[in-house]
């Protein structure tokens, strides 16, 4: 507790920060879990869909015809779609929503999903099953992992600095005037006479410097009062 500001502004500023810290924090969680995350699980469906789908038209496919159609998906998805052995013997890279995918992937195949990646390369693989063929689906994490949404992050961020920032204008109108009044009142106590306090602002601190003002003019009086009492008696 020694090391806590000891003025007003100041502490009233540390727990107006704390507290939007908070506000902000749980916002941006608000966010997280009602949009960024079922938006990341629909997207990581239509892509264990696509997936799903481009094997099984794979292997529905006459022989001479799925080299076209595996450039063509290629081409027009970004997916690698063969037959041979990739070296997908690693863990894959890790990206945002990876553990959305393979879920959805999971539930599409009917078999647990673990994404395997070659060493050095940024492509996501995974072996499916299908029509008596064990085919490789491959596939580039940066085409297909979700983006937060930017926008609704900023409109919160923004949100909470600017909401911060007001109440931290409001605050030192308020404490201004009282630091004033309370330099003054320590220039009484030593005897000085103080310029008159500005009898502006809110209502409740107008009155308060007006009284205080009152003050220090029958302060002011009475020390004058003194000083004739005193030349009189000399």
């Amino acid at each position: 507790m020694k090391h806590l500001p000891r003025s007003l502004f100041a502490r009233t500023a540390l727990t107006l920060a704390l507290a939007f810290i908070v506000f902000q924090a749980a916002a941006f969680w608000v966010v997280y879990r009602t949009l960024i995350v079922p938006v990341a699980e629909r997207s990581a469906d239509d892509l264990a869909g696509l997936v799903v789908l481009s094997a099984q038209t794979w292997v529905e496919l006459p022989p001479e015809t799925r080299a076209a159609f595996e450039q063509e998906l290629a081409r027009r998805h970004g997916l690698r779609l063969t037959t041979l052995d990739v070296g997908a013997v690693a863990d894959a890279p890790q990206f945002a929503f990876r553990t959305q995918i393979e879920a959805a992937l999971s539930r599409r195949v009917g078999e647990s999903v673990v994404l395997r990646g070659v060493p050095n390369k940024a492509a996501a693989w995974l072996d499916i099953p299908v029509g008596g063929h064990d085919l490789r689906v491959g596939f580039f994490p940066d085409r297909y992992a979700v983006k937060p949404p930017l926008a609704a992050i900023a409109v919160v961020g923004v949100g909470a600095f600017l909401s911060l920032l007001t109440a931290l204008f409001l605050v030192r109108r308020i404490t201004v005037p009282l630091a004033r009044a309370a330099q003054a009142a320590s220039q009484v106590g030593a005897g000085e006479l103080p310029d008159p306090l500005p009898e502006t602002g809110p209502a409740e601190l107008a009155e308060l410097a007006r009284r205080f003002n009152i003050m220090a003019a029958e302060v002011r009086e009475l020390l004058d009062n003194r000083t004739t009492l005193l030349a009189g008696i000399s």
